[in-house]
């Protein structure tokens, strides 16, 4: 009787030890990123962090083969998923984007608008004034909506805004494609005057600089009269792209000599931003079964292909691909006995 009663007195004497040291539940800010719960705004509160995951975010929707690369490649005469076998019939979700017979409710098309709106939230938090970003920040934060909003624009005709104070519950103001058209320039304009400034080669093209800002601008003039609605382009306007694309040259940029140097893991002339990628889906998906590499024993997934018409318009004697018959170097070519076998 002793020892039961000593085991129930113990129990309310470590409760009250408990709830003791649990009356103080303020979270003392170290090294963790404190979020203000209260509903308002007050400012991102590490902007170089955020703008990192931002970054991170766009490799994962530019390493992807789904999504992003999907709307802009599968519905296209280039690129085609057949079904082979019970292979790649997912339901018909990449048969349908080719065929344009696509609903609102595609996961891509739904996946890629939340995507991208996302990071236009994103970025708009740390334009915003109480974030206190730096001129680079801003910059670098400017060019990441301007590309995110392009996306929005081009894909979907209009593009809806939200300020950061704004929740779910207000409806957004809603952008035509020619409103939007002028958002993203203004943000590439304010942009350029800040972000810094690198050339080929260097490793600060893993970050937005001024000759991607540049590149930006060539591709929204050049598809102005499109976004816009005017019908055909205007000279004024295809003057800045050639200046703009002579402002890329003149930082040192200019084509590689093969074409296949762009896709070497060496830094080279003609990348302007890139984006730190592992092989990824992208390149096993086109690849066959039987098709190895000294990096991959496993071979392809023997998914995604060409058409046969597209494949036909690069130059060369469409009968014949054999090495050295004149083949354009993008067209490949079957090799013979002693030539490399495998991917380059």
């Amino acid at each position: 009787m002793m020892k039961n009663r000593k085991y129930f007195t113990l129990i309310p004497a470590c409760a009250l030890l408990v709830f003791s040291a649990c009356t103080d539940l303020e979270i003392e800010e170290t090294d963790s990123i404190i979020v203000n719960q209260t509903g308002e705004f007050t400012g991102v509160g590490d902007v170089d962090a955020t703008l990192s995951g931002i970054y991170d975010a766009v490799r994962g929707q530019l390493e992807n083969q789904a999504n992003l690369y999907a709307l802009n490649e599968v519905s296209t005469d280039e690129f085609l998923v057949p079904t082979r076998g019970t292979d790649w019939g997912d339901n018909g979700v990449w048969r349908t984007l080719h065929q344009h017979s696509w609903s609102p409710i595609h996961q891509h098309v739904r996946d890629t608008w939340n995507e991208q709106n996302s990071i236009i939230f994103r970025t708009t938090e740390i334009i915003d004034d109480r974030s206190n970003a730096t001129p680079q920040q801003d910059a670098e934060a400017r060019f990441l909506r301007a590309f995110a909003t392009f996306w929005v624009m081009d894909l979907y005709g209009q593009v809806p805004f939200r300020g950061p104070d704004e929740g779910i519950d207000v409806d957004p103001v809603v952008m035509s494609r020619a409103e939007a058209f002028d958002f993203i320039m203004e943000d590439l304009n304010t942009a350029a005057a800040n972000i810094s400034t690198a050339g080929p080669g260097t490793e600060a093209t893993n970050r937005a600089t001024k000759a991607a800002v540049h590149f930006m601008l060539a591709k929204m003039y050049l598809n102005k009269h499109i976004y816009t609605g005017t019908g055909s382009p205007d000279a004024g306007d295809m003057q800045q792209v050639i200046s703009n694309v002579d402002a890329i040259s003149a930082m040192g940029f200019g084509l590689e000599e093969g074409y296949f140097g762009i896709f070497s893991p060496k830094l080279d002339n003609e990348t302007i931003w890139y984006t730190n990628s592992g092989v990824g889906n992208v390149m096993w998906h086109t690849l066959h079964y039987n098709q190895n590499t000294p990096a991959n024993g496993g071979g392809g997934w023997n998914g995604f292909t060409t058409l046969a018409e597209f494949y036909d318009l690069f130059e060369g004697d469409p009968n014949s691909n054999f090495m050295g018959d004149g083949q354009e170097e993008r067209r490949g070519y079957v090799p013979t006995e002693g030539s490399p076998v495998g991917v380059d």
